[in-house]
């Protein structure tokens, strides 16, 4: 009985050792991640007025824009944030412009989030935006008449195309954004060969 008692009592032991090494080693990697310095994509851009997006925009009319807001830790979000990097790969053209606007929607949306996602895929062609206070949401739900914040969506606009004080209508749009049936939910193939129509 007293041999079984101690073993028991090692195993305790054993155990609240393995689980201290544990969680010492989660605290030692988050405190590794919270003072290793983020590389910061030089095409990031922190919105802080929504004339930052316009000015880009109208900058490059010419190209067929592509613009998506986007959720950095959403996984609807992080798929078709994927699906647009296989667009940008299969469609070299340079006549393409890539805009991703990242939105936070939900906690785990923050500026390490945003940082590492925009590093994930670099392309001459593209901007990335860290839109904190929802300038763009905000200004997407008021010109598409929506009564929720503007995220979760997939814009198209021609060559043509330039913005006075607002955003205009895309040509054709997408969405994954619940509760929006005024656009298609996104599928790649058929956003791509929309793309491709444009050029």
């Amino acid at each position: 009985m007293q041999q079984k008692s101690l073993l028991i009592a090692g195993l305790a032991i054993f155990i609240l050792a393995a689980s201290g090494l544990y969680w010492f080693t989660l605290e030692k990697d988050r405190l590794e991640a919270e003072n290793t310095p983020l590389e910061i994509p030089a095409n990031l851009i922190r919105l802080d007025n929504f004339d930052q997006v316009t000015e880009i925009f109208n900058r490059d009319s010419g190209f067929v824009r592509v613009i998506a807001l986007l959720s950095p830790s959403w996984p609807a979000s992080l798929r078709a944030f994927s699906a647009l990097q296989d667009i940008a790969k299969q469609q070299p053209d340079v006549r393409i412009r890539f805009y991703i606007i990242w939105i936070p929607i939900y906690q785990t949306d923050d500026w390490q989030t945003v940082v590492a996602q925009s590093n994930q895929f670099q392309d001459a062609r593209l901007t990335y935006f860290w839109d904190p206070n929802q300038i763009s949401g905000i200004t997407w739900q008021q010109a598409l008449n929506f009564d929720q914040t503007a995220w979760d969506l997939y814009f198209i606009y021609g060559r043509e195309k330039r913005w006075q004080f607002e955003p205009d209508l895309p040509e054709f749009w997408m969405r994954q954004l619940k509760g929006v049936v005024e656009a298609p939910l996104f599928d790649a193939a058929i956003f791509e060969s929309r793309i491709k129509e444009m050029l």
